[in-house]
């Protein structure tokens, strides 16, 4: 996740690998822990994000792959 802290716009890098191209969910959860964004995205490498009409705080982003496996990361949004 880049840049972070940001002003609302930036950027996951999903694959490390490009033949690793399976699907994922992208979900951001505000500090209340209410879904504020979800996204099916299936063959990018890097996801623009655009949150720029929520408020300053702190974010998780939880990545769901189509196995299953959950990986949550933290953004600051100034």
């Amino acid at each position: 996740v880049y840049p972070n802290p940001n002003n609302g716009t930036f950027k996951i890098d999903l694959f490390k690998n490009a033949s690793s191209k399976e699907g994922v969910i992208i979900q951001i959860f505000d500090s209340n822990n209410r879904k504020i964004y979800e996204k099916n995205e299936q063959s990018s490498q890097t996801v623009d994000i655009n949150l720029l009409n929520v408020k300053s705080g702190i974010y998780l982003i939880k990545i769901i792959t189509n196995n299953q496996k959950e990986l949550i990361k933290r953004v600051i949004i100034n």
